[in-house]
């Protein structure tokens, strides 16, 4: 577009969008662009005639784009198309934000030197700065004395100030720039010593200059802790209450004295901050990705932790390039030097990059060759250091002094960059084979020469699914992610009828990308697998039990480098918004892809010696170095031949030790990872599945949530057959009122059997203990810091306390949005039972603003459902857990494991408790001191005096196992209870009585004994008594008693459709 024989594309349009005072800013510097742009055109304003005026507004509005174009409509007094001040005075007016004097002091009073900045540098910013400020004649003197306040040289704020009242801004500048120069050439003498130059390091720290030690008290530099001048002197400090230094600098805490023993400590670090995250942030205010240790390694003296410097002259060393926490640094190899050095400067430069770290207060001390006084040190700290194809963690001290980073002996013999011995190989050597095999490390592969074929059953008739609506705030992403994978060749549009659909779901990554899965289900109906066998990890590591060198080759996007043959893309059809698309080679969620894939990569690297694979992991090992540089070279032209790729960042060459499959593999022989051995050790007991009350309104829990920001508390009641609950919300959380709460909701509906609670004082109370007694009422407390026994209310309080955030958030009253959730959850199918939670307690559906139809209640299949979901909740926690059954019994010891620990602390405390009984999963335990402590199963291990072997005792006709149902456990009668009785086990000579049949729970439940892991409160012959309708007889068995379970008998029902039939 050319205006009057000018080209405009030159200057580019204002965005009016974003904060007020960022706008403001941006107007005014695009104005003066556009400014500078008109008159280079030669669209003057002074002494322009009305045509070039209009011209001139005319190439602004045009030059502004089309947002402040219609900003422009809106605007009052904008005069006519030849005012052009008028409709720069509207603009400015509309887009700049009125300065505000006193704010822009307050900025401009808090401009300090910078890192790296001139003096001259600092002085723009300022003039800059102060625009704003209104200083009007002032304005040098304010530079002036901000300069000389914001320095960071002490040395050069000295010099300004022996000048006196004869000191201006140009005075300012041109001293400050004499003493840069000076300081500038003096560098260029100063060059690092070697090992006979080193000085003394108590003369060198005592010439530290305060230009960059920060103060102790304040944390801020250019000064000493003993200045008079620092601010924190007579400050009160947050965190201790005393005087004379910063929170932020605290080397206290706390002074309150706390417990010191006991399950119930909390462990504290060692300058007695509270733990209350593992990340702290703590050398020289770091602000990288580091965790503190500050608690890490201070058993340890000062004397045990020496650390030695040896001779460094940097012309004559070279460096090698590795990567620190994330950050490229190039560092010196001293074989001579026993621990990892670098500078303060090094340091800080770590920290803006980010360095991913822990770090910790230093004990260690680096003596300098032939010196006996060690050098300064500021802390340590620990980072994942690679170098080429290998990674160690390595740790590394901060000097104060100025030096070049050193790299141990230790760390550089890991890394591979330093060997002892005739035959010596670098990283280089990797990265030249990376080099020389690139194709085999970019892009996505594909198989050559081989097409897959996958077998269909023909009797199953093709199915095409419906499209599942993408939500809009994610189609965009999708539609890039579908160009994406059709530019890599991966899918194909359809562009032909198909018999199969599939829909597709979109998972959202952490990191705002997305992954389109493919809904391959109805398809897995149809195909036919070939099983080709799949090697387990134990042949795999039984292969390199001799091997010291491994390499491991991850392929990238493993079943996507498989292509498929043209008719069986046609089952791998899905549909989008975008259309119709299939997938031209393997996918993920095809039930035949991994064994598919494994055979076909087994074939390419049949014949390698040292090579096996389990999917896309290639391993590659071998005895001596040489061997496995051979077989990695072999194993990366057969991946090259194939047109196989793998993922660069994955891949590991050359390395000592490697984590496959939980297994850690070293030249030493191999061990499970430290992650494996803690979840074996941390193993909790197998869950037990809570018994379905035998009809609604019969076991109760009760729970508190608050209390909320208002003072209110929510008291929940919640029905454990119906799920149905109640709630109040409550001023006062007292026994009396809590009372009164709950004798109004016993009123609705009528007394429980059963009442669940928590231990709070509410509930631990004589008052409400009295209230039990009076009503008939067993009050059940669950284990103490177990809330899991009393989940059902828990996840109900859950439940509400997100409806009142949401309600908070959209700015509504939350006591009407609980009213409104309730009735929505009251009136809807629960997941479990399948019927409303109103539907099971009063027998009907109640009415709503939907349509409803009447069915029969049918119990048995509600219990169904019931132990059909909870038995598969029950092995899937047990499965993911690892849950394993505990043998404590009373009169063990055991050790009780710490709520809270810290990095130095074990997982259980040492001193071994006495079990003094168990109640199912509850365990009263006694301790050293004799305080009695309520714990669950999981929260103890069982304690071995060394020395004592226990005799594995006999297997009796008492330990046969019980069989439990469908999908049960196998249970012993001894893994619970105590069995007093000596009553034979699945003998047909025994007779079955009537305290010997169970309850049944449905398939895959659990069976569990009437014998509760609650206190009981009431008198327990009252409960006994009572009749619970469940189709079983009245009588229970006895928690001492071993008895033979049975299956019910199924009662069957006539479909409804046979009503009016007779059927013999």
């Amino acid at each position: 577009m050319a205006f009057g024989g000018a080209d405009i594309k030159g200057l580019s349009q204002f965005d009016p969008t974003g904060d007020a005072s960022v706008v403001s800013e941006r107007w005014q510097r695009w104005y003066e662009e556009f400014d500078a742009y008109a008159d280079s055109l030669g669209v003057f304003v002074d002494g322009a005639e009305p045509a070039q005026l209009t011209r001139r507004r005319a190439l602004m509005m045009y030059s502004a784009g089309a947002a402040v174009r219609e900003v422009f409509k809106t605007l009052e007094d904008t005069g006519t198309k030849a005012d052009y001040d008028k409709a720069v005075n509207a603009l400015e007016k509309h887009f700049v934000v009125q300065s505000n004097s006193t704010f822009q002091r307050h900025v401009f009073r808090q401009i300090t030197q910078q890192a790296d900045e001139t003096v001259s540098q600092m002085v723009t910013r300022l003039k800059k700065a102060a625009e704003g400020c209104a200083f009007r004649d002032d304005l040098e003197n304010q530079i002036r004395d901000q300069v000389v306040q914001g320095l960071r040289s002490s040395r050069l704020r000295r010099k300004l100030l022996e000048k006196g009242t004869a000191l201006t801004l140009t005075a300012t500048l041109a001293i400050a720039a004499s003493l840069e120069a000076v300081e500038a050439m003096d560098s260029q003498f100063r060059i690092l010593s070697s090992v006979d130059e080193f000085p003394n390091p108590s003369s060198q720290i005592r010439q530290v200059s305060n230009e960059t030690r920060e103060c102790f008290n304040c944390g801020r530099t250019g000064h000493s802790y003993k200045d008079s001048t620092c601010p924190a002197k007579g400050r009160i400090c947050h965190t201790c209450g005393k005087k004379g230094h910063f929170a932020t600098k605290c080397r206290d805490g706390s002074g309150k004295k706390e417990q010191t023993s006991g399950p119930n400590v909390k462990p504290r670090g060692k300058w007695g901050q509270k733990r209350q995250g593992h990340k702290v942030r703590q050398v020289d205010e770091c602000t990288c990705h580091c965790q503190n240790k500050q608690g890490d390694e201070q058993n340890h003296s000062d004397d045990s932790e020496r650390g030695y410097a040896f001779a460094i002259d940097t012309d004559k060393c070279e460096k090698v390039p590795v990567v620190i926490g994330g950050v490229p640094v190039d560092i010196i190899v001293d074989s001579g030097t026993t621990a990892n050095i670098i500078d303060r400067a090094l340091w800080e430069f770590l920290k803006t990059e980010k360095i991913t770290c822990s770090s910790r207060r230093c004990n260690k001390k680096i003596y300098p060759y032939t010196s006996v006084e060690p050098l300064q040190t500021i802390g340590c700290f620990k980072a994942v250091v690679t170098a080429g194809e290998r990674s160690v963690e390595a740790e590394f001290v901060v000097i104060a002094e100025k030096g070049e980073p050193l790299m141990s002996r230790k760390t550089a013999l890991a890394l591979g960059v330093l060997r002892i011995g005739i035959d010596v190989n670098s990283v280089k050597s990797y990265v030249d084979m990376r080099e020389e095999f690139k194709p085999v490390f970019q892009g996505v592969g594909k198989l050559r020469d081989r097409q897959i074929k996958l077998k269909v059953d023909p009797e199953i008739r093709p199915v095409a699914q419906p499209v599942r609506r993408t939500p809009f705030g994610l189609r965009d992403r999708v539609k890039e992610k579908i160009q994406e994978l059709v530019e890599q060749d991966i899918i194909e549009p359809v562009e032909e009828p198909t018999p199969w659909v599939s829909p597709v779901v979109i998972v959202p990554k952490p990191n705002g990308d997305i992954r389109i899965c493919i809904d391959m289900r109805r398809v897995n109906e149809a195909i036919v697998r070939e099983r080709h066998p799949i090697p387990t990890v134990d042949e795999i590591l039984q292969e390199l039990s001799t091997s010291k060198v491994f390499s491991k080759i991850d392929l990238k996007w493993g079943y996507h480098q498989l292509e498929l043959d043209p008719e069986s893309r046609k089952l791998t059809t899905f549909v989008t918004h975008c259309g119709l698309y299939r997938y031209k080679r393997l996918l993920f969620g095809v039930n035949a892809a991994p064994e598919i894939y494994q055979h076909e990569i087994h074939k390419v690297l049949q014949g390698l010696p040292g090579v096996a694979n389990i999917s896309d992991d290639i391993i590659i090992h071998g005895a001596t170095q040489e061997e496995h540089d051979e077989r990695l070279r072999q194993t990366l032209t057969r991946l090259k031949d194939a047109g196989l790729t793998a993922n660069a960042e994955k891949c590991l060459f050359g390395v000592s030790e490697l984590v496959f499959r939980g297994h850690k593999l070293t030249k030493d022989g191999i061990n499970p990872t430290k992650a494996k051995i803690e979840a074996v050790a941390n193993a909790c007991e197998p869950i037990r599945s809570t018994l379905l009350p035998a009809g609604p309104w019969e076991d109760v829990a009760v729970d508190f949530l608050g209390p909320l920001p208002s003072g209110e508390s929510i008291l929940v009641i919640i029905d454990y057959y119906s799920r149905y609950y109640e709630y109040i919300v409550m001023r006062s959380t007292t026994a009396e009122k809590t009372v009164a709460a709950l004798a109004g909701i016993f009123a609705r509906h009528g007394l429980p059997l059963t009442l669940y609670s928590d231990n709070g004082p509410q509930f631990i109370s004589q008052v409400f203990a009295d209230y039990m007694r009076l009503t008939g009422v067993h009050h059940h407390r669950v284990t103490p810091k177990w809330p899991q026994a009393n989940g059902e209310v828990e996840r109900q309080n859950q439940s509400l306390e997100k409806r009142m955030r949401i309600a908070h958030s959209e700015g509504k009253d939350w006591k009407e949005a609980l009213l409104s959730y309730v009735a929505a959850y009251r009136a809807t199918p629960h997941s479990t039972t399948g019927k409303s939670p109103a539907e099971l307690l009063f027998g009907r559906k109640i009415r709503t603003k939907l349509p409803v139809i009447s069915e029969s209640l049918n119990d048995q299949e509600i219990r169904d459902q019931d132990a059909e979901s909870k038995g598969a909740s029950k092995l899937y926690a047990d499965s993911k857990r690892g849950a394993k059954p505990s043998d404590v019994v009373p009169g063990d010891e055991v050790l009780v494991r710490r709520e809270v620990s810290s990095k130095m602390d074990t997982p259980f405390l040492p001193q071994p408790y006495t079990v003094v009984s168990r109640e199912g999963n509850k365990l009263n335990i006694c301790s050293p001191e004799g305080v009695m402590y309520a714990r669950n199963t999981s929260h103890v291990k069982k304690y071995h005096r060394q020395g004592i072997l226990q005799p594995e005792a006999e297997t009796t006709e008492a330990q046969v196992p019980l069989y439990h149902g469908v999908g049960a456990e196998l249970i012993t009668p001894q893994s619970d209870v105590e069995t007093t009785s000596d009553i034979g086990i699945l003998q047909p000579e025994a007779e079955t009585t009537e305290a010997q049949v169970p309850l049944y729970h449905g398939v895959g439940a659990e069976l569990i004994t009437p014998q509760s892991d609650v206190e009981t409160t009431s008198d327990q012959s009252q409960h006994e008594g009572t009749e619970r309708q469940m189709g079983v007889p009245k009588t229970v068995p006895s928690p001492t008693q071993t008895s033979i379970w049975s299956r019910p008998k199924r009662h069957r029902l006539r479909p409804k459709r046979f009503s009016d039939y007779l059927l013999e």
